[in-house]
C-alpha cells in the first residue's frame, strides 16, 4: 500500500537536482495556478459571443467613463473593449493575468528560496560540494518552467476559444500575448530574487517587490494621460508587456526583450550573491 506523502518511484528522478526538487515542491500549486487562470480565461471568452451583439452599448459606457479612471486600471485604449482583442485582453492580458502571473513568481521566490533560507535548509544546500551559482541557476530555470506550465494552460485556453468561438485572432499575436505575460511574470521573479540578494531579507524583498508591482502598474496607466509622468511610464515592465495596443491585437515586441533582460539579470545578480554567502551551518 502506498502510504500517505511517499515518492513514487517514476517521481524520484527529481529529487536529483536542484531543479527537479524545486518542480517537485511545487508540483501541486502549479496546477492550481494553471487550472484558476486558464478557467478565468475560458469564461471570459465563452463571454464575448453576448457581449458582441450589442457592443454599440459598450462603447457609450466606455464614452461616459472618465479616462483616467479607466487608465488607473490599465486601460489606456477604451475603445479597444469593444473589440474581441481588447476584451479578452483586458481580464486574462491585463488585469487578472498580470497579477496571477506576478504573484505567483513572488511566491515562488519565497517559497523556493526564503523558506528554505529560514528553516536553515538552504544553508545545507549551499554547504554541498556543488557551485553554488548552479544552485540559484536551478531554482531560476523551475520558476520559468513553472510559469510555462501556466503560459502553456492559457495559451491552449486562447487557440480552443478561438477556434470555438470564431474570434478570428491572428495565431502569433496570441502566442506573443501568452509569452509576453510569461516574461512579465519572470521579470518580478527576477526583481524579487535580486533584492532577497541586495537586502538580506526574505521579507522585505517580497513587501518591495509588491510595491513596485502596484506602483509601477498605476504609472503605466496614469503615464499615458498625465503629461509629467509620461517620460517615466516608459519605465514600467507593464507598458513593456502592454504599451497601448491590447496584446492580443499585436504581435512580439522590444518591451519583451525587455522583460526578459530584467529576470535574467535579477538571477545574475542574486546567483552573485550566493558565491559570497556565509553560511550558518
Amino acid at each position: 500500500m502506498k502510504k500517505s506523502g511517499s515518492i513514487p518511484p517514476r517521481s524520484v528522478w527529481l529529487l536529483g537536482s536542484v531543479f527537479g526538487k524545486s518542480i517537485w515542491d511545487r508540483r501541486r500549486s502549479v496546477w492550481y495556478w494553471s487550472i484558476g487562470l486558464s478557467s478565468m480565461s475560458f469564461l471570459t471568452f465563452a463571454a464575448w459571443p453576448a457581449r458582441s451583439q450589442d457592443t454599440a452599448a459598450l462603447e457609450a459606457m466606455m464614452e461616459v467613463m472618465p479616462r483616467e479612471v479607466l487608465a488607473m486600471f490599465g486601460l489606456t485604449d477604451p475603445e479597444a473593449l469593444a473589440t474581441a482583442e481588447g476584451f479578452v485582453s483586458s481580464r486574462t492580458y491585463g488585469s487578472v493575468g498580470p497579477i496571477v502571473l506576478i504573484v505567483f513568481a513572488i511566491t515562488a521566490m519565497s517559497a523556493l528560496l526564503a523558506k528554505e533560507e529560514a528553516s536553515g535548509a538552504l544553508d545545507l544546500v549551499l554547504s554541498n560540494p556543488r557551485p553554488r551559482r548552479s544552485i540559484l541557476q536551478g531554482k531560476a530555470w523551475a520558476v520559468a518552467a513553472m510559469t510555462g506550465v501556466l503560459v502553456t494552460f492559457l495559451t491552449a485556453v486562447a487557440f480552443f476559444g478561438n477556434a470555438v468561438w470564431s474570434m478570428g485572432f491572428n495565431t502569433w499575436h496570441m502566442i506573443a500575448a501568452n509569452l509576453g505575460l510569461g516574461l512579465l511574470g519572470l521579470c518580478f521573479w527576477g526583481i524579487a530574487v535580486a533584492l532577497w540578494a541586495v537586502l538580506k531579507s526574505a521579507g522585505s524583498a517580497v513587501g518591495v517587490t509588491s510595491a513596485i508591482a502596484v506602483f509601477t502598474f498605476f504609472l503605466n496607466g496614469l503615464g499615458a494621460i498625465v503629461d509629467v509622468l509620461e517620460p517615466a511610464r516608459y519605465l514600467s515592465p507593464f507598458y513593456w508587456y502592454l504599451g497601448d495596443t491590447v496584446p492580443l491585437a499585436k504581435g512580439f515586441t522590444f518591451g519583451y526583450l525587455a522583460l526578459a533582460v530584467v529576470a535574467v539579470v535579477g538571477s545574475l545578480i542574486a546567483a552573485r550573491s550566493f558565491e559570497t554567502r556565509d553560511l550558518a551551518v
